[in-house]
């Protein structure tokens, strides 16, 4: 029933709900969440008080799919009350049901819930996922976002963020990246310029050139290369200075 695309398949998989238990229950659930039916969100909502984590979990998750307004504010209440380990399955459900929204366009809506669930209560996969869909929901600001998570303690969040430095799709916001460069740990610094590199962005040739001059190897091995890719007719001299001055063969 599943996949077809009939209305009747919809309704048999809804009256079967609460006539199932178990396993069977728990896969009926979730054939309604891929169908994305919202038929069936009323039903659905019933079920997150079930005793079943499962059933519980699977009508969450299903739910979130159908990404109605009914569904929104059932999974905002959800997230309210949910506890042990049902806060987690409610997180998870709030994940799909903002990524649903955002496919629909709704970057707004979406927005919200991501800003939400990056409150520390929240376990950091979550955290981490509404990170980066704030940043597809809120592209005006993801520049602005990406050089705070550089700036902050959470090392996994920065590690995301210079990631997403390469793909981020807003050109001339390279520059703005390469100026964190001298407040960056070493490695962290190393794999900056690699992101940066990957953008191909010309505006960011200078701080890079600075950083080839950094008293850390790693950093300086790290900013020649890019410069190889990077640099034009004014990072010459700078290469030829490495190669006949490098302290290692790696910079030579």
């Amino acid at each position: 029933l599943e996949p077809m695309s009939y209305p009747e398949a919809g309704k048999a998989l809804r009256d079967a709900v609460g006539k199932s238990s178990g396993t069977t229950k728990v896969g009926i659930i979730h054939s309604l969440g891929v169908r994305r039916d919202a038929k069936g969100v009323e039903v659905l909502i019933g079920l997150l008080k079930d005793r079943d984590a499962q059933v519980a979990g699977a009508a969450a998750w299903s739910i979130g799919r159908t990404a109605t307004e009914e569904a929104v504010r059932a999974l905002e209440e959800f997230r309210g009350v949910a506890a042990g380990e049902l806060k987690a399955v409610a997180a998870d459900a709030s994940l799909v049901v903002a990524e649903e929204l955002l496919r629909r366009g709704k970057g707004q809506e979406a927005a919200k819930i991501y800003e939400e669930l990056q409150a520390a209560k929240w376990a950091r996969h979550v955290r981490m996922g509404a990170f980066v869909g704030l940043l597809a929901a809120q592209p005006d600001q993801a520049a602005q976002r990406l050089v705070k998570a550089f700036q902050g303690d959470d090392l996994a969040l920065r590690g995301i963020a210079i990631d997403k430095v390469a793909t981020l799709k807003a050109y001339g916001v390279g520059e703005r990246f390469a100026a964190q460069l001298p407040n960056l740990p070493a490695e962290t610094q190393v794999v900056l310029i690699g992101a940066l590199t990957r953008r191909g962005e010309p505006s960011v040739r200078f701080a890079i050139a600075k950083a080839a001059w950094s008293a850390d190897g790693r950093v300086r091995v790290a900013a020649l290369k890019a410069l190889g890719e990077l640099g034009d007719v004014s990072s010459v001299k700078l290469l030829c200075t490495a190669v006949a001055s490098g302290k290692s063969d790696e910079e030579k």
